[in-house]
């Protein structure tokens, strides 16, 4: 009896030993895993607090932008309004260059009208654009009124948004061909022999092109006229422009050669 309950008991024992055995293991398991866990939520919140201080330094410099470029978006705003108002005293005294009285235009389709731009918005536009600086002077000389004058020109319509000619862009030969060579940086040999055939070669054409589509910019950024486009420059149509005889306002710029470009307003 004594032997059977002896063997018995070493059995429980050897038993307690193997689960004390498994008790260790399982708890040195759980605290490695917990250890673990706690690593992992360590790093993820340094690498969230990382990513938040990123965005909150994003989020500063944006802002920073966004108000510079508001307020230099005011400063070139309130130059240009003095530059409008600049302008217009110059070009007469009323405020406005108007051609000499004629007879009204006839009745045709309607649109708003353009506006002027600024001497200095023009010649801030051609210098950036050139690189060049002209000697430009306002003038009211109207543009030629005989065909034979007006022959000689190259011009450019401007368009309204619905696609309806507002105004026009008008260049004599000589100073369309010295700023397009400017923008192609020809010699001036190569200015100088289109000056004397009085026409455009075809680069210094596209490049006459590209400098009246860059002038619709100080146009569109006159107060209170209607957004233009510049179309195809080309040689001077009478029967594209029968309101120019009527233009309601004029500006002329002159070299000191003489040449002219005019902007005109139907």
């Amino acid at each position: 009896m004594t032997g059977r309950w002896s063997a018995r008991l070493a059995e429980l024992r050897a038993e307690l030993t193997v689960l004390r055995g498994a008790h260790r293991a399982l708890a040195e398991r759980v605290v490695s895993m917990e250890s673990r866990a706690h690593r992992a939520r360590t790093a993820r919140a340094a690498k969230i607090g990382r990513d938040d201080a990123h965005a909150s330094d994003i989020a500063r410099v944006l802002r920073a932008s966004e108000a510079a470029g508001a307020d230099a978006e005011r400063e070139r705003a309130t130059q240009e309004e003095a530059a409008v108002a600049s302008a217009q005293a110059e070009v007469a005294p009323d405020g406005a260059f108007a051609p000499a009285a004629s007879e009204p235009e006839p009745p045709s389709e309607s649109f708003d009208p353009m506006t002027l731009p600024a001497k200095p918005a023009v010649l801030a536009c051609l210098k950036q654009l050139l690189d060049v600086e002209l000697e430009l002077t306002v003038s009211k000389r109207a543009p030629p009124e005989s065909p034979a004058e007006l022959e000689v020109l190259y011009a450019s319509p401007l368009l309204d948004d619905a696609n309806v000619v507002v105004g026009a862009i008008l260049l004599s030969v000589p100073l369309a061909a010295r700023m397009g060579g400017a923008l192609l940086g020809l010699p001036e040999g190569a200015i100088a022999d289109q000056v004397r055939a009085r026409v455009l070669e075809e680069e210094a054409l596209a490049a006459m092109s590209e400098v009246c589509n860059n002038l619709s910019g100080p146009v569109n950024r006159g107060a209170g006229g209607c957004h233009v486009r510049s179309g195809e420059l080309a040689p001077f149509a009478a029967e594209a422009y029968p309101w120019l005889a009527r233009a309601s306002k004029i500006m002329c710029l002159t070299d000191g050669e003489g040449d002219a470009f005019w902007i005109v307003a139907r």
